[in-house]
């Protein structure tokens, strides 16, 4: 109706886990769960539920101890279903650590004009400054690099982004494949990173290229 206040997601409180039966042996579960209170920038946590030895579908902790709003959907043959509620976790869970992706090259743009796409989620906080170093190194052995500071969008909170323009970026002609040597600086630590795109025979539209980096990023753990 019209007018009607929304509806507050149903409150569990604190319990150690959640569990679900659904009647579909092949019904898939997914929970995402975010820090209540905190919009739609907050930490969010996904995982697919796995199934108990009593046949329920069982969601444990995720992230930090604390309330959470959680959106668990199902999908199965006869169709998808979802639900809201909040959940009080009374330990500390799974915590993922820090993704990193990068794409520079591309089959179907010229290295000349190329923009660089850098992004980084899930650190254990924003940093304060954050700055990024890329050196292309080509298969006959020549190398440029580009240098710009990196934008802490913090959203969701974590996440640090660059995004190279034409006024950053003035990238000559090269033959692939390259190597990508990362250099990233979040406050005072350094961390290096080494890709190399394309990865494998058969990817080359693809893009991106995961980031490992040492020292390994700061997570929230």
């Amino acid at each position: 109706m019209d007018g009607a206040p929304p509806v507050e997601p149903v409150a569990l409180g604190t319990t150690e886990d959640v569990r679900v039966s659904f009647p579909q042996e092949d019904a898939t579960f997914i929970a995402r769960m975010r820090a209540a209170g905190g919009g739609e920038c907050a930490r969010t946590f996904e995982s697919t539920l796995s199934r108990g030895a009593d046949d329920a579908f069982v969601l444990e902790p995720m992230g930090k101890a604390g309330e959470y709003e959680v959106l668990l959907a199902v999908r199965g043959r006869s169709g998808d279903a979802a639900v809201s509620f909040t959940w009080t976790t009374p330990r500390d869970g799974v915590i993922a650590v820090p993704e990193a992706t990068l794409a520079i090259a591309s089959p179907f743009i010229p290295l000349s004009e190329a923009r660089p796409d850098m992004s980084v989620s899930g650190l254990g906080a924003d940093p304060g400054n954050a700055a990024v170093t890329i050196e292309i190194v080509a298969a006959d052995g020549s190398s440029q690099s580009i240098s710009s500071d990196a934008a802490t969008i913090g959203c969701p909170e974590g996440s640090v982004r660059f995004f190279g323009t034409g006024d950053e970026v003035s990238l000559t002609e090269a033959p692939g494949p390259y190597e990508y040597r990362v250099t990233l600086q979040l406050d005072d630590a350094v961390h290096e990173a080494v890709a190399e795109w394309p990865q494998a025979e058969g990817d080359g539209s693809q893009p991106y290229v995961p980031l490992v980096f040492e020292p390994p990023l700061p997570g929230l753990g």
